[in-house]
């Protein structure tokens, strides 16, 4: 079966506007942290590049350059993941609805936290993101800072956009798993406006000599 991350774009938008497709705000999150990921991949690894000399910025710049680009996988699961468990949720309410049961009250309980618990670790994964951007921000150079910034905006809307979509989860659950995720959607939407914060301040933008730029250097 044709995975989500082998979509073209095209298809990919269309399947977000279809009804019938369980591709939600949780899978398109996951996507713009992929997206991000991607884009301060690139700009480590031209950093990389341009500290060739200097051995402890080129190791700094390498380490970062795989961490992302491990993350930019774990996003793309996670987007699968979002879609599964989002079609477990919509088919247990269905079924819950034709037949009154314990048995499917609980699937739909049990679903629901899988679905509140899957973009609740995206965001997570999103702050190791917004850490890696800020841990090579102050590294460097103005001409990839448009760059940086830009992952930095998007990985942070989509951790905002990911805690919502685990917040619609909790009238779902039970009182004990509900109070367990809502404190940790607490937890992770806070850290991750001190991190964007961090960031924000790391970035070269008043240094800078020249306007904004696209990191890739010209051929």
């Amino acid at each position: 079966m044709e995975t989500a991350s082998q979509w073209t774009l095209t298809t990919f938008i269309e399947r977000l506007a279809d009804p019938r497709d369980p591709s939600g705000g949780g899978v398109l999150a996951a996507v713009t942290l992929a997206g991000a990921s991607s884009t301060a991949r690139m700009v480590a690894a031209v950093e990389k590049k341009r500290s060739a000399r200097d051995s402890v910025r080129t190791h700094t710049f390498a380490a970062a350059e795989t961490a992302l680009a491990q993350l930019s996988t774990r996003f793309l699961q996670q987007s699968e993941d979002d879609r599964a468990v989002l079609a477990r949720l919509l088919a247990a309410m269905r079924a819950a609805r034709k037949k009154t049961s314990r048995a499917s009250e609980e699937e739909v309980s049990l679903a629901a936290l899988a679905a509140a618990e899957c973009p609740l670790t995206t965001a997570r994964l999103g702050l190791d993101l917004l850490r890696q951007l800020a841990s090579i921000a102050p590294l460097c150079s103005p001409f990839v800072a448009s760059d940086l910034a830009a992952s930095g905006q998007l990985a942070h809307a989509a951790i905002a956009a990911a805690l919502f979509m685990a917040e619609a989860n909790l009238p779902l659950l039970d009182p004990k798993s509900r109070d367990r995720i809502a404190a940790q959607i607490q937890s992770t939407r806070e850290e991750a406006v001190v991190l964007a914060d961090e960031l924000s301040r790391a970035l070269p933008f008043a240094h800078a000599q020249q306007g904004e730029s696209d990191a890739r250097p010209p051929a």
